[in-house]
């Protein structure tokens, strides 16, 4: 972490910052055709973990979100290939994206919103593997954990019907064994809930799996889910609570 301090303390950080800028954008002609290899891989691991660092230190961290250097990660989510070097590369852009977006800052939150990232979480959490899935959807839901950013999932209706889609789909997925996403599923929809029009298609659309016990049971040794899971499901279907 002094090396962060050290980048802060002088004007080398811009200097830093440029040759981080033309390292990452060097490498954007081996996504696509594919020709990333294990050696590319690890040089853009060690390059994402030295940003990670920046990122989650609070003198460095603003003049990072400051600069054009987070939004120049996308292409590393996006790449559609499966192999080994892609699954590394996009896994650390993720974490650097996922560390941006705790206690997010305006200018952040305004690069989420406004850029393709949300939709390219969206596309890792139902397409590559669980450990990508679980960092997409977290920083799904830290977004959403900011009004604005509950406001973009749920106006237009569009937005909100896809989310729910996809949300329906990963459940749909994990029913059969306990996967480290299913808490982040289940805190997506809780925060859903605290939105009238998430709310109210909620009541239609919960899956089955959270309606009828699956999801309870599943979530049983982890007692912050549960009890989220049960405060959900008491807000969308009252009724049902009263009944009994």
């Amino acid at each position: 972490m002094q090396i962060c301090l050290y980048f802060c303390g002088t004007h080398l950080f811009s200097g830093v910052t440029a040759c981080m800028i033309q390292e990452i954008v060097s490498l954007y002609t081996k996504l696509d055709p594919p020709n990333l290899d294990h050696n590319h891989a690890r040089h853009l691991a060690y390059l994402f973990g030295l940003i990670q660092l920046i990122a989650e230190h609070p003198q460095t961290r603003e003049a990072l979100c400051c600069s054009q250097l987070p939004a120049l990660l996308f292409p590393y989510i996006s790449v559609k290939f499966d192999t080994k070097p892609y699954e590394q590369v996009r896994l650390c852009a993720l974490n650097v994206l996922s560390v941006l977006s705790k206690n997010i800052s305006p200018r952040m939150l305004e690069l989420f919103l406004s850029s393709e990232l949300l939709p390219l979480c969206f596309k890792v959490a139902t397409t590559f593997t669980e450990s990508q899935r679980s960092v997409a959807l977290v920083i799904v839901l830290r977004v959403m954990c900011i009004q604005e950013g509950l406001e973009f999932f749920c106006s237009p209706l569009v937005k909100l019907h896809a989310l729910l889609k996809v949300l329906e789909d990963l459940t749909l997925a994990t029913i059969h064994r306990k996967s480290r996403i299913q808490k982040t599923i289940v805190y997506i929809y809780s925060r859903l809930a605290d939105h009238s029009s998430g709310l109210h298609f909620l009541k239609l659309k919960l899956p089955m799996p959270i309606r009828d016990g699956t999801f309870g049971h599943i979530l049983s040794e982890d007692p912050n889910a549960k009890r989220t899971l049960e405060t959900l499901l008491f807000r969308v279907f009252p009724d049902a609570f009263t009944r009994h």
